[in-house]
C-alpha cells in the first residue's frame, strides 16, 4: 500500500504528538500542573482559614497581616514551584527567629496544608512535590528555644495565651462575627431592631469589641453599650435571643467549650446597659449595636 504524501505528514504529526504526551507531563513545571497562580491562591486562601481554626498554632498569627502573609505565601509557591513569581519575603530562618516554633507546630502546619490540597483534589504526585519544597524550610522555622524557656513554655502555654489568640485570631473572630449576624438577620425575636442597621460597620464594631475584650491588639471605637441601646427597650429575651445567636455560630466554627465559655463571660456583664426595656413593645431603631 502506498502512502501518499498527505497521509505521511499526517502520520508524522500523529507520532509526534504521541510523544509530546508522553513527556509532556515530566517537563511541565510544578507550578503549571498545580494550576498556575489561581490554583495556588486558592489553595492558600483555604490554607489559612485551616490554620485560623488550628488551636495546635493559631497563636502564633494572632498579630498577623493576614492579607500579607497570604500574599507572601503565594509569591514563595510560586516561585518554588517554578512560577513566573519572586518571593519579597525575609528568609525563614529570619521570619520565625525567636518564636518558639516546635516540630509538633510544624507537623500541624502541613496536616493544614494537605487538608487544603486533598480539599482541590491536587494529585498525590504534585503534593509530595511541594511537600518536599516544604521539607528543607523545617531546619529554619523549628528554632529549638532555650532550656528554661521551653520548659515554662511547656507548662504554661495553654494558660498564658490570651482568649484571642486561642479564639484564632482576628480571622477567626471576623469569621464568627459574620455568622453571627446571619444568625441574627434570620431571627425573627430579635431582627426588628436592626432594621436600619449599616451592617458593615456593624460587623467592623463587634470584630473590634471581640477582639479588644478578649486580648487582642484591637481598640473598639464604637458608643458605650449603654449609650447604644439606650431607648430601644431591649428586654432579657432580647438579649438571651442575641446570645443562643452568637452560641449557634461558635458550636458551627467548632469553638472549643472552654473559650465559648470566656466569650460569653465577656458579654455577660454587658446585660445590664444593653437590657433598659420599661415597656413589652420592641422599639424600632437602628439596631440593637447602632454604634
Amino acid at each position: 500500500m502506498r502512502l501518499t504524501r498527505s497521509a505521511v505528514v499526517l502520520l508524522a504529526l500523529a507520532v509526534t504528538a504521541t510523544a509530546v504526551t508522553a513527556v509532556h507531563a515530566h517537563d511541565r513545571s510544578l507550578y503549571s500542573r498545580l494550576g498556575g497562580r489561581p490554583a495556588i491562591t486558592a489553595v492558600v486562601e483555604d490554607f489559612v482559614g485551616n490554620v485560623a481554626r488550628d488551636n495546635r498554632i493559631n497563636g502564633f498569627f494572632a498579630n498577623a497581616d493576614i492579607a500579607r502573609l497570604k500574599r507572601l505565601l503565594v509569591q514563595q509557591i510560586c516561585a518554588g514551584a517554578g512560577g513566573p513569581c519572586t518571593y519579597e519575603g525575609r528568609s525563614m530562618r529570619e521570619a520565625h527567629r525567636g518564636m518558639g516554633v516546635g516540630d509538633r507546630h510544624f507537623k500541624a502546619l502541613v496536616d493544614d496544608l494537605i487538608k487544603s490540597l486533598n480539599k482541590f483534589n491536587v494529585p498525590q504526585r504534585e503534593q509530595r512535590e511541594l511537600l518536599g519544597l516544604l521539607g528543607p524550610m523545617r531546619k529554619d522555622v523549628v528554632q529549638p528555644q532555650p532550656k528554661a524557656r521551653a520548659a515554662h513554655a511547656s507548662s504554661t502555654s495553654t494558660q498564658e495565651r490570651s482568649l484571642y489568640a486561642r479564639l484564632g485570631g482576628r480571622p477567626a473572630i471576623t469569621a464568627v462575627v459574620d455568622d453571627f449576624v446571619a444568625n441574627v438577620a434570620a431571627d425573627k425575636r430579635i431582627n426588628g431592631f436592626f432594621g436600619n442597621t449599616d451592617i458593615p460597620r456593624l460587623k467592623r464594631l463587634l470584630v473590634q469589641q471581640i477582639c479588644a475584650g478578649s486580648g487582642g491588639p484591637c481598640t473598639y471605637e464604637g458608643r458605650s453599650m449603654r449609650e447604644t441601646h439606650r431607648g430601644l427597650d431591649v428586654r432579657n429575651q432580647d438579649f438571651d435571643a442575641l446570645v443562643q445567636d452568637l452560641v449557634k455560630s461558635l458550636n458551627k466554627l467548632n469553638v472549643p467549650e472552654r473559650e465559648q465559655g470566656e466569650l460569653l463571660g465577656l458579654l455577660g456583664p454587658m446585660r445590664k446597659d444593653v437590657v433598659q426595656a420599661k415597656g413589652a413593645v420592641h422599639g424600632q431603631a437602628e439596631g440593637m449595636t447602632r454604634n
